[in-house]
């Protein structure tokens, strides 16, 4: 029977090349830094989070709210209010336009996640059923905990951005390519006319056409300045991806391509606070490390064989 000391060494070793193996396979894992280090301020959050899905809007008058905890929709309001949305007739406001999970048309829906919409809703209860249904939509590459749990008060915020892409109609107005140009806000950016050759997930997709286009995706909405600095603070001290400036999209990018190359092994757990260890790049980043869970569990393992052996 192997010793004590040697099982000892070979659950340290075991341990080591298991992480290593993690972080070979997908290159370098994503960092992970506060959101105070990431983004510094509400503006950048809500430009940065979502690509440029949304703008920072310091008229409170003409930005969107993504929650509201009593009354009717104060959206409606807004879309009703806007001049660049003039334009919209009653054909294009009872349409959703965003296509993915969405109805085709607005209406009144069971709703508990996301109640405040429930009279006038683009999204199906079954899409909202609860946090974790939303968390799990779109597969664990877009999980927001991936570098370990977040606050209540901060995880709230990504459920009430989840409500209001899928069940806010007026966000269907800022498509970034637009079914039918005149139901989308006309203003100082182009929006190019949906083509459904260019959208990969069409059954006309054209492969060799030289564009890429797709149905959901939002672009520059007018978000107020107060909920984006109500979210940013509400996280400031909570952990979360800092590939490209904390871009969801980049990072869901980079975690698919390691859980892709470890049998998501990724999803896994999550680190303790005091786990964060510096990357070395000398700005304070931690490797998102959720392959140190396994490692953890085969220490452990290996580490009662040795107590068991020694007694």
């Amino acid at each position: 029977m192997f010793s004590a000391t040697t099982l000892s060494r070979f659950a340290v070793l075991a341990a080591v090349f298991l992480a290593q193996s993690h972080v070979d396979a997908c290159g370098a894992l994503p960092q992970c830094k506060t959101f105070r280090e990431i983004y510094g301020g509400g503006k950048q959050l809500c430009e940065n989070m979502w690509g440029d899905a949304f703008k920072y809007e310091t008229n409170e008058d003409e930005g969107f709210v993504m929650w509201w905890d009593s009354g009717s929709n104060p959206n409606t309001q807004t879309v009703e209010s806007l001049d660049s949305l003039l334009h919209l007739t009653s054909e294009h406001t009872d349409m959703c336009h965003l296509d993915y999970y969405h109805r085709e048309t607005p209406g009144p829906a069971e709703l508990t996640e996301c109640a405040p919409y429930k009279d006038n809703a683009c999204c199906e209860p079954s899409t909202v059923r609860s946090a974790q249904t939303i968390k799990e939509a779109y597969g664990q590459k877009y999980h927001w905990d991936r570098c370990g749990p977040l606050s209540p008060q901060c995880e709230r915020y990504f459920v009430e951005e989840a409500c209001f892409y899928e069940c806010e109609p007026a966000a269907g107005h800022y498509r970034r390519y637009p079914a039918t140009p005149s139901a989308t806000v006309v203003d100082e950016h182009v929006r190019p006319e949906f083509e459904s050759q260019c959208d990969s997930y069409s059954e006309n997709y054209n492969a060799t056409a030289d564009c890429s286009h797709n149905s959901w995706e939002l672009f520059q909405m007018p978000i107020k300045a107060s909920y984006c600095d109500a979210w940013y603070e509400a996280c400031a001290d909570d952990f979360f991806c800092a590939s490209e400036g904390g871009d969801f999209f980049s990072c869901a990018a980079e975690y698919e391509e390691c859980d892709e190359g470890q049998g998501n092994h990724f999803a896994i757990g999550s680190p303790d606070d005091g786990d964060k260890t510096s990357s070395g790049d000398g700005e304070g980043g931690t490797s998102v490390g959720m392959a140190w869970t396994s490692a953890a569990n085969l220490v452990v393992a290996l580490t009662a064989v040795a107590f068991v052996a020694i007694v």
